[in-house]
């Protein structure tokens, strides 16, 4: 099965094709700030390995998050959206041509319109997952009626560009670093023999690259705020977002999505 629908197929090649040079201007940063280097050895990880994956996981957030495309909603997207808007729903209006053509708050009403959609999607879905091929399958949904009803793909818009602000690529960043980092386990004996004191906080490890690829300040790179307490901002700025969803991303470009 092709991964691209050809439109979106033709969307991502005219991507790469428009994409800018990588930014590499935080190398010799990157290079200098021995505490950084000092952890990353502290987990045995190799420094020049770890600069693509800086450098890579940098460029994905920028794409993501500022120079790509957005999505427009699937099918799918519109009618789960309806049908979790109607689970919820006390009144229904419909309007024709711009004017009210009907409305009504009657429970058993609502309760027929919820029903129907449920049954619209569980039946669609009985048939995705008993049919034997794409042939058979498109046969059932066309004797329901139901024939080309879902497209479960996502349309590029290629005149709407997807941006958010430094702290939602800051989110973004740590969760692509947090992945790479979680079964990563720090040497114990380098850590007692090393002459200066290198902390071990992954987190940490994530907010001073935050700041050396210029996504936050300098505050994020300090062990310690000034009060002496456990540099924390990072971890109070994704407990801060962590229920805000983020936009639709072009994540089908970057590992089926982020």
């Amino acid at each position: 099965m092709e991964f691209f629908p050809n439109s979106d197929r033709e969307s991502a090649e005219q991507y790469y094709k428009e994409h800018p040079a990588l930014d590499t201007s935080f190398k010799d940063t990157f290079l200098s700030k021995e505490e950084v280097q000092s952890t990353l050895k502290a987990f045995n990880l190799d420094v020049a390995k770890f600069w693509y994956l800086l450098l890579y996981i940098y460029d994905a957030v920028e794409d993501v998050c500022t120079r790509a495309h957005s999505h427009e909603p699937s099918q799918i997207d519109k009618v789960n959206e309806l049908s979790e808007k109607l689970a919820a729903a006390t009144k229904v209006t419909l309007e024709h041509n711009d004017r009210k053509s009907y409305e009504t708050e009657d429970e058993f009403t609502l309760s027929v319109l919820k029903a129907s959609v449920d049954f619209y999607i569980k039946t669609y879905n009985d048939v995705l997952e008993t049919s034997e091929n794409r042939e058979e399958c498109n046969a059932r949904l066309e004797e329901l009626g139901l024939n080309g009803a879902f497209k479960s793909w996502r349309v590029l818009n290629n005149d709407a560009k997807v941006s958010l602000e430094k702290s939602h690529k800051t989110r973004v960043f740590t969760a692509m670093f947090q992945d790479f980092l979680e079964d990563k386990v720090h040497d114990r004996d380098f850590v007692r023999r090393s002459r200066e004191k290198i902390s071990t906080d992954k987190l940490l490890l994530i907010s001073r690259l935050t700041h050396i690829v210029g996504l936050q300040g300098k505050d994020y790179y300090e062990q310690y705020m000034d009060n002496g307490n456990p540099n924390r901002k990072l971890s109070n700025l994704l407990s801060r977002y962590r229920k805000e969803p983020l936009p639709s991303m072009i994540g089908t470009i970057y590992s089926g999505g982020l």
